[in-house]
């Protein structure tokens, strides 16, 4: 009907048609906003013909549709109309179902205690006029207003009489069953809540019911989040979004898109639960209630006192207590009071906190998982008092509480602040005890999110729980800790990555899914990866943007960002994999292998040296400090040399800058590997696993009294170990390969890139060899997956600030991370022989950016980059010696070894030989 109605007979001056009513029943529930139009437009014709009854049902039908839009004053201006028109009582069924209609607008003003009112008199009128259904939409709507004004125990006899006495009718069922809902989660009877919730939206969504099924599923996802379920919670918000956004009810858009911001941020994800905050405050300042407006305003006060930032946080504790009157808004009364409180523990006012907590604790009589969360605070308090005894004995009441409600994120929260209670009262096993509940409670909830974005930031925000454990382990001799240790370990480093490498998703600029609910969604992420692929390509270009465009890169950086996680949550769950136990490593390892792990954890780089008959590990190698200090000083180190760049340095200025340099890696290998030389005896094979600053560091490079590492080991660099294994190929490469591609970019500053792709293509034979403009960026993502071998000459470039803005030179522009991560590979060997190509950006829970996790994550089996600027000649000549090595019968990393040792005889600053760096897994994921 596109908002207007061109049928025949709906003016003042003829009689209303039959199926007026009938289309407007059906309106009003499922395109309300058309019903607005189709009554407005009838009210002259029913005023001048029709009867007193019908008069009043359509201005009822109207202030229903008003009420559906969130148009809630037009709603009840229009049942007052319908009311006075009835005033003579000649048509008191249909006045008691105008003031039925009057309590959802009533309500959503603020006027609980009316909307109740309005509802008792109906449902007096009519029990003694009509009962029935009618009657049971009263006592239905009556147990709603008591359920949203926090009166749960009050509204479920309504609920249930009306659920209990309806003997037909889906959709008003449905209804019912979401407010059963409501009052029995508010009551923490959380599984018959989700039975109710989960009957209320499979009723709606079987009719035409959008608005309602949306409500459904939005409490549906509110209730998997405070179970921990938060991907199950983010799909029932995708699909109550659609609904809303349907039938525009921005109101209602607005409390959803609050809800949904308050699991984002309970997930970490501080900044973008921060806009959607914003955004969805500014939706329900124009078009919603004031309650739903403030209770968006308290979750957003908690998540700002939960970042820190307080003076927000007072202000809106300020804005929201003149929103709310505590009469009529007891349960948000009582969220505000919690806010009340944390805001108090955060400022150290424990006199305030005390009295706050007190009272909340006084109101939870019914609600034994508030209570919890109250207990929570007052422990806090108890354990920043000195009194740990107090603090353990509340917490293990709670505990008991949280376990038999099965509330998997209370129990773990409880269990990690129990675990740091029992380490300082130097109770260590203990505390582990409690620390592995946690940590499994936290994998469980990991394991639910689909979103990359929204896993790694929720479990980048529960590290400390697994640091904790990881280190007390470390700290113990037995093998049964030290392989608990490793496990957690590989729990803790790159699991971002070791995810995507078994759920592999499809190239984006593919063709669109079937899914209907995806295709708007996937093209306009594709809309936006396409300008930013343009954007990225003239940054690295060296042009420089505009203001204009700086803002759009950054809007549009957060749009795709957005749409990737809210496609995700459309997909069906995969499924991770679980990251290898200590005994599966092992049994892969020769006598000759070693592995070193380092892992940052807290204050504290922490080892594990793994190898086939044993495992040792150190909890505190060294301060973090200290070594970002020594990696730093290598840094400019390496800088000074690149700073020369092909010019001539006189012998002495040389020497000087070997010895420096010299220094560097000596200090930092007596931090680093000093401490592990007696158990790095008589092995010739390394994996390092760095941490943090570590990942830029060229341990071959490291030197000791016996010289540089590499003259002892032969070296792989690997972001886990899990991932290491994981990297498998089916058959050894066997040299040369039956499908190699080799592309090279020479230009006027790398002249040599086209000399060195030559050599290498002539070395293989029955390569594809892409040289200068035939090298573009289509012809190389096409070859690569069916290739054994990869290897691209050409300029690199790394961006910290926008990762995905790193890439590759190609013959017609920057092959950019944000294209390279979508190529698919079967166990490829790369080689990217350009500068920069294996620096990586660093996250939290070392998670890496860049274009080695890019194509670890495609499917390689192994890599070749260099960690920094590399000089033309002294490159170009160690990947001679590479391929002669490879042709001599050696391996990637003897080969990668075997050139490092021959070009240092030519290029001895380790500026020049040292900038690769290798990882490669052997036939079924060996890892070393």
């Amino acid at each position: 009907m596109n908002g207007i109605d061109d049928r025949p007979g709906i003016d003042d001056d003829v009689t209303l048609p039959d199926d007026l009513f009938t289309d407007l029943d059906r309106l009003v529930v499922t395109e309300p906003s058309e019903a607005v139009t189709l009554a407005t437009a009838s009210i002259g014709a029913a005023d001048a013909t029709g009867s007193v009854e019908e008069r009043i049902r359509l201005r009822r039908m109207l202030a229903m549709a008003y009420a559906h839009t969130n148009q809630f004053e037009k709603s009840l201006e229009t049942c007052h109309e319908a009311i006075a028109l009835g005033h003579d009582g000649s048509a008191p069924v249909e006045v008691a179902r105008v003031r039925l209609a009057s309590m959802q607008p009533l309500a959503m003003t603020d006027r609980a205690d009316d909307a109740i009112d309005a509802g008792q008199r109906a449902l007096q009128s009519l029990e003694s006029h009509e009962g029935g259904v009618m009657a049971v939409r009263a006592a239905a709507n009556i147990g709603a207003i008591y359920a949203m004004t926090g009166r749960p125990a009050a509204a479920l006899p309504y609920l249930n009489r009306a659920r209990h006495h309806l003997s037909d009718g889906a959709v008003v069922l449905g209804q019912i069953e979401t407010n059963r809902g409501t009052a029995l989660a508010a009551l923490d009877r959380f599984e018959e809540a989700e039975t109710a919730f989960g009957h209320a939206a499979r009723l709606l969504a079987t009719g035409e019911m959008s608005w309602a099924a949306a409500i459904a599923e939005g409490n549906l996802a509110d209730l998997a989040a405070r179970q921990g379920a938060i991907g199950r919670s983010l799909r029932h918000f995708e699909a109550s979004r659609r609904h809303l956004e349907h039938d525009e009810a921005l109101g209602d858009l607005g409390r959803l898109n609050a809800e949904e911001a308050t699991v984002l941020a309970s997930s970490g994800l501080t900044a973008v639960a921060r806009e959607a905050f914003v955004a969805a405050i500014a939706l329900l300042s124009a078009h919603g209630a004031p309650g739903d407006l403030a209770m968006a305003q308290i979750a957003y006060g908690t998540a700002l006192v939960d970042a820190g930032a307080l003076p927000e946080a007072d202000e809106l504790l300020t804005s929201t207590n003149e929103l709310i009157d505590a009469g009529e808004h007891g349960d948000l009364s009582r969220q505000l009071l919690t806010l009340r409180a944390r805001l108090a523990v955060a400022r150290g006012d424990r006199d305030e906190a005390e009295t706050l907590i007190a009272t909340g604790i006084s109101g939870t009589a019914d609600r034994p998982i508030q209570r919890v969360r109250w207990s929570l605070m007052e422990a806090g308090l108890a354990r920043s008092g000195g009194d740990l005894a107090r603090a353990q004995a509340l917490l293990d009441e709670a505990l008991t509480v949280a376990e038999h409600a099965r509330i998997t994120p209370l129990i773990a929260e409880l269990r990690e602040v129990l675990a740091g209670i029992a380490r300082e009262s130097g109770d260590d096993d203990g505390a582990n005890v409690h620390a592995r509940v946690a940590v499994e409670a936290f994998e469980g909830i990991r394991g639910t999110i689909q979103a990359d974005r929204l896993r790694q930031s929720y479990h980048r925000h529960r590290l400390g729980a697994y640091g904790d454990l990881y280190r007390s382990l470390l700290g113990k001799a037995d093998h049964g800790s030290q392989a608990e240790a490793f496990e957690l370990s590989e729990r803790i480093r790159s699991r971002t990555l070791l995810d995507v490498m078994k759920v592999q998703t499809g190239d984006v600029e593919s063709p669109a899914p079937v899914a209907g609910a995806e295709r708007p969604l996937h093209e306009e992420l594709v809309g936006h990866r396409r300008w930013l692929n343009w954007m990225y390509s003239q940054l690295a270009d060296g042009h420089e943007p505009t203001d204009a465009q700086i803002r759009e890169l950054g809007d549009r950086e957060r749009a795709a960002a957005h749409l990737a996680d809210r496609l995700a949550t459309l997909r069906p769950p995969s499924g991770f994999d679980a990251p290898l136990p200590l005994d599966r490593v092992q049994a892969d390892m020769d006598d000759a292998d070693v592995i070193l792990s380092y892992l940052a954890v807290g204050d504290s780089v922490t080892v594990q040296v793994v190898t086939a008959g044993a495992v040792h590990g150190l909890s505190d190698l060294a301060p973090v400090g200290t070594v970002s200090d020594l990696v730093a000083h290598v840094q400019f180190q390496i800088g000074r040399v690149l700073a020369h760049g092909g010019t001539q340095v006189p012998a002495s200025r040389q020497a000087r800058l070997r010895r420096d340099m010299d220094n560097a890696l000596a200090d930092l290998h007596k931090v680093l590997i000093e401490p592990l030389d007696g158990w790095l005896d008589g092995k010739s094979r390394a994996v390092v696993v760095p941490s943090g600053d570590l990942h830029t560091v060229p341990f071959a490079a490291l030197l000791g009294a016996g010289g540089y590492l590499v003259d002892r080991l032969t070296i792989a660099t690997a972001p886990g170990i899990s991932i290491l294994a994981g990297m498998t190929m089916a058959e050894p490469l066997a040299f040369p390969p039956s499908r190699a591609l080799v592309a090279g970019v020479p230009d006027g500053f790398a002249p040599g890139l086209g000399d060195e792709a030559r050599f290498v293509a002539g070395t293989l034979p029955g390569s594809t060899l892409l040289h200068a403009g035939d090298a573009t960026r289509e012809a190389v993502l096409s070859a690569m997956p069916a290739s054994d071998l990869v290897h691209l000459a050409c300029h690199g470039r790394f961006d910290a600030e926008h990762p995905t803005a790193s890439g590759l030179r190609l013959a017609d522009g920057w092959l950019t991370l944000d294209r390279l991560a979508d190529v698919r590979l079967d166990g490829t060997l790369v080689l990217l022989t350009g500068c920069e190509t294996g620096r990586v950006r660093v996250d939290q829970g070392d998670e890496l950016v860049g274009m080695v996790a890019a194509l670890i994550a495609a499917g390689a089996s192994g890599l070749v980059t260099s960690l920094w600027k590399t000089q033309d000649a002294a490159a170009t000549a160690l990947i001679t010696a590479f391929y002669n090595s490879l042709a001599n019968g050696a391996d990637i990393l003897t080969a990668l070894r075997d050139s490092q040792l021959a070009v240092r005889q030519r290029f001895a600053h380790p500026a020049w030989w040292a900038p690769f760096a290798g990882v490669h897994a052997g036939p079924k994921g060996r890892c070393t």
